[in-house]
């Protein structure tokens, strides 16, 4: 019954006629918090200016302002309020897992958030969220007028519903709340105007975008937690003013990312962000080049333009030592019924070979050996095998280019390189796993970073590369050629086709 006694405390706390600063408020309230033992011991981040006890998060903005604004004669319907949403958080001792999920379906919101701040939830559990690109992801809240939860998997377990179901049902409660609309701060430009926390997730129901008054495709900016905003991709003065506009939010509590994104359509209904990117030559790429190195900044990723060979260098060796791998060794062979494939590469001493039909599950074989001469050994005698099966080795008028790409500011940071020596990983798995071909090599150049991989001539479904790069996280800015001959057929993005 402690946590009634915190209760009552916090109601004699609001219910004092004396005025006080913030500090003693949120000191009152730790140490009224730490006095129930059934919970773990609250913490206060300064940075965010939010109180975490166990899985609710308490918004110290929102009550010290119910408390100061609040004049004498509204003071016991504002306590009457605040004391009930506390009753509600607190039901049978605050283990929101214990309630039935009919009853958290009216609370569940889409929650649109930076990549680092999802990462850092995991310190309070595992928190199922989906990243929507590589800076911005969704996670679910339960919101209430004074705090907001975010539940766990565990959570999710208890209620006995995935991450998918919660997620439609939050996208509906959103949806009935998407009433205030779009105010026009500028010619062409239009800010939102709930302000509610819940401002970036509205590019989720993407339909009332449609509906602004703008040149060209929505170019979407979120800055803030509170701040959405809106203009033209054709419109130049529009750009302009909301890249000052955000400017504004830099370095603030709350503030998500400083890129510029576009909205694409998926084919169940709902919505995805990509960046919106601009060539060097473009007008506005150095103002946007600034929002994008803010945004670098507040993710904490190091900002460093590549423009010494050491940088890469030193990605290069950290690649070899999480992989160890050698030169691939390629062989093909065609029955009457089959394309039959056989590669072989190093992993540090040992010697593993792939085999098995093009594009299927095959199988692996890793050889364990104890020194140098005794995997040279073990591969002159698979080879020997192999040749004498009718295998014969790959040849260049086999293979045909594959390359993946993606755009970067100038000539990128460290991040992209890691994005790219990523990519190269993903691929030499892949590749040498389905006997599809092999990755070569990785280029750089002014705008763009690029991969490239020589893939059999019979390739022609890129499903699977695409399935290992969506659950890398590694599909935005992507995009993708095969060539026959001097001729390139951009294959994804698809609508290029």
């Amino acid at each position: 019954m402690k946590h009634i006694g915190f209760l009552r405390s916090l109601k004699k706390l609001f219910t004092r006629r004396i005025p006080l600063n913030k500090a003693d408020f949120i000191n009152l309230l730790l140490k009224k918090m730490r006095k129930v033992d059934r919970y773990p011991a609250p913490f206060y981040n300064q940075e965010t200016d939010h109180i975490h006890w166990g899985e609710h998060t308490f918004y110290m903005d929102n009550l010290y302002e119910d408390l100061s604004l609040c004049l004498p004669e509204h003071q016991a319907k504002s306590i009457n309020t605040t004391f009930t949403q506390f009753k509600i958080m607190m039901r049978r001792g605050g283990d929101i897992e214990d309630l039935p999920f009919k009853e958290i379906i009216p609370i569940l919101m889409p929650t649109l958030r930076s990549r680092s701040y999802l990462l850092a939830t995991q310190k309070h559990g595992e928190i199922p969220f989906r990243l929507l690109n590589e800076f911005v992801g969704i996670c679910i809240s339960l919101e209430t007028e004074i705090s907001i939860i975010t539940p766990n998997s565990e959570h999710f377990e208890a209620w006995g519903v995935d991450f998918d179901t919660a997620f439609n049902y939050a996208i509906q409660n959103l949806v009935a709340v998407n009433h205030e609309g779009y105010e026009e701060i500028h010619p062409g430009v239009w800010r939102s105007m709930w302000k509610d926390g819940y401002d970036p997730s509205r590019i989720l129901d993407g339909e009332p975008l449609w509906d602004l008054e703008i040149e060209g495709d929505p170019v979407i900016f979120i800055p803030h937690r509170e701040v959405l905003i809106i203009t033209g991709s054709e419109d130049y003065k529009g750009l302009i003013h909301a890249i000052e506009f955000c400017k504004d939010y830099h370095g603030l509590n709350r503030s998500i990312s400083g890129f510029p994104f576009t909205l694409r359509a998926r084919d169940d209904g709902r919505y995805e962000l990509e960046i919106f990117s601009v060539e060097e030559d473009h007008p506005l790429y150095e103002k946007i080049t600034e929002l994008v190195q803010q945004t670098y900044k507040n993710e904490g990723w190091e900002l460093q333009e590549i423009n010494l060979q050491e940088e890469e260098k030193e990605i290069q060796k950290k690649r070899e030592l999480k992989n160890s791998l050698g030169p691939f060794l390629n062989y093909y062979k065609k029955t009457a019924q089959d394309h039959l494939y056989w590669n072989a590469r190093f992993d540090g001493l040992n010697l593993i070979i792939n085999q098995g039909k093009i594009n299927e599950s095959n199988e692996v074989q890793i050889i364990k050996c104890r020194s140098k001469k005794e995997r040279e050994t073990h591969l002159e005698n698979e080879l020997e095998k192999v040749e004498c099966q009718g295998y014969t080795q790959w040849n260049n008028q086999d293979l045909k280019p594959l390359i993946i790409k993606f755009d970067t500011f100038g000539p990128g940071f460290l991040v992209d390189l890691e994005k790219q020596y990523d990519i190269i990983d993903l691929m030499d798995d892949y590749l040498s796993e389905t006997g599809l071909g092999y990755c070569a090599d990785g280029q750089r150049g002014n705008g763009s970073m690029s991969i490239l991989c020589p893939v059999i001539k019979e390739f022609k479904d890129i499903d699977g590369i695409i399935q290992v790069l969506t659950d890398n996280n590694q599909i935005d800015r992507i995009s993708i050629s095969i060539y026959e001959g001097n001729e390139e057929n951009v294959v994804w993005p698809r609508e290029n086709q």
